[in-house]
């Protein structure tokens, strides 16, 4: 099934090689191969679907200040008096994931400056220096269309498996911790503990966790503010508010969490 989303995102073979000396005659015995069950995946992607997607951003009615307006602007902002008029642009590539394959992937616009892999998440970055288009072209336009191959995932977990987490682990401190758009509010905790009660298990609290914010939120496409506050507070957004306020809560109750972001349709 075909969808447009409009978004405005070694083998290393080892061998071992045994042979005789030339001196010796002695004959080793064959090894004894004993027949194994195939291993069972942790997550097994269910039910692919092609997806096309087009990330456009369009700047336009583009005013370029000068003189004394730069000079009161670059001020305001901190940078030198000097500097000429900028515009930059970042924003993150689409990869494959266990979720998704790369099926073809075109760019309209101008060429990015730079790829670059950023050190914190390790996500591939585009980046464009557009300010020598500043002047000379309005609007500028990027576009990305994008096919992929998206799945859903069914992931094997024994939660009788999952133990309780170091705290000192640098990790664990990094996604356990409040940061823009994740409050980890009074009420965000409030509401954590009281979705997960007296379970301690880290997976089960997940669970929990997850349930809730699926039975409780309601999806909708256009939001005014952000966060995971906001989200709580209105039980309604689109998918980056419901991982947000899911991260949220997970993190609330020690439970390490982050947002990753891709693709999916589902029947509806």
């Amino acid at each position: 099934m075909r969808r447009t989303i409009w978004v405005g995102i070694i083998l290393f073979a080892g061998f071992w090689l045994s042979c005789a000396s030339h001196r010796s005659l002695q004959i080793q015995e064959e090894p004894q191969v004993t027949a194994q069950e195939p291993e069972t995946p942790t997550v097994v992607p269910l039910n692919p679907r092609t997806i096309e997607i087009e990330l456009r951003v369009e700047v336009s009615n583009i005013r370029v200040l000068r003189g004394a307006a730069l000079r009161r602007d670059n001020r305001a902002r901190g940078v030198p008096e000097t500097a000429p008029p900028q515009l930059h642009l970042w924003s993150a590539a689409i990869v494959k994931r266990p979720g998704q394959t790369i099926l073809d992937l075109g760019l309209e616009g101008p060429m990015p400056t730079d790829l670059f892999v950023e050190p914190e998440n390790h996500n591939q970055i585009f980046y464009w220096d557009l300010s020598p288009l500043l002047g000379k072209q309005d609007p500028i336009v990027i576009s990305r269309r994008v096919r992929v191959e998206s799945y859903e995932l069914l992931a094997l977990i024994d939660s009788l498996s999952i133990g309780p987490y170091d705290p000192t682990e640098p990790d664990f401190r990094r996604y356990t911790r409040e940061e823009p758009f994740i409050e980890i509010s009074p009420q965000i905790i409030r509401t954590a503990y009281r979705i997960v009660g007296s379970e301690t298990n880290p997976y089960r609290k997940a669970r929990l966790i997850f349930g809730w914010v699926a039975k409780n939120m309601r999806y909708q496409r256009k939001v005014g503010r952000r966060g995971a506050d906001e989200a709580l507070r209105q039980l309604r957004g689109d998918s980056g508010q419901f991982a947000d306020l899911f991260v949220a809560l997970c993190r609330a109750v020690q439970v390490p969490a982050r947002p990753v972001y891709g693709f999916a349709a589902g029947s509806n």
